[in-house]
């Protein structure tokens, strides 16, 4: 192994950090876990909640706990009845939804809220958890087994 090789990796993290910014002069693309530009999610928008719902196609950094799915509106409706039931997250937490089915074939939605997410401006096309004080005081990532109608953080 030669120094070299930690270097793929490293420009992909700069470019993750660095390319999802506007600027006055330039609007740089958001890329995604393959460093291709990445997709815009579906919004969604209910009366307590709003947010993105992410498709199976998206290469996300959130990990899930199983195969991809496309969550449905429903699923995410459900997913939110049950997120309330243990904690209350108005509106000025946005959210990504994305979907998975477990080894035990059940649906697990998992919610990335985000506190002032207006500061994050790829948070509608790059499902990722953010690191540092920000991430740590305004961000909260959910799986919740809508089979269960349980939640695990």
């Amino acid at each position: 192994m030669n120094k070299y090789d930690y270097l793929p990796a490293l420009i992909g993290v700069l470019t993750i950090s660095f390319c999802c910014c506007k600027t006055k002069q330039h609007s740089y693309p958001c890329y995604d876990a393959n460093s291709k530009v990445a997709l815009v999610a579906q919004p969604i928008k209910e009366e307590s909640y709003e947010g993105y719902l992410f498709s199976k196609d998206h290469n996300s950094f959130i990990p899930l706990k199983g195969k991809k799915i496309t969550p449905s509106e429903e699923n995410v409706k459900s997913a939110e009845n049950i997120l309330s039931i243990y904690h209350e997250y108005g509106k000025d937490y946005k959210r990504q939804y994305l979907g998975s089915v477990s080894n035990s074939n059940d649906t697990i939605i998992t919610i990335r809220l985000l506190r002032n997410a207006k500061s994050e401006d790829c948070f509608s096309s790059v499902a990722a958890i953010g690191l540092g004080e920000f991430y740590e005081q305004n961000q909260r990532v959910y799986d919740i087994n809508l089979a269960k109608q349980t939640i695990t953080d």
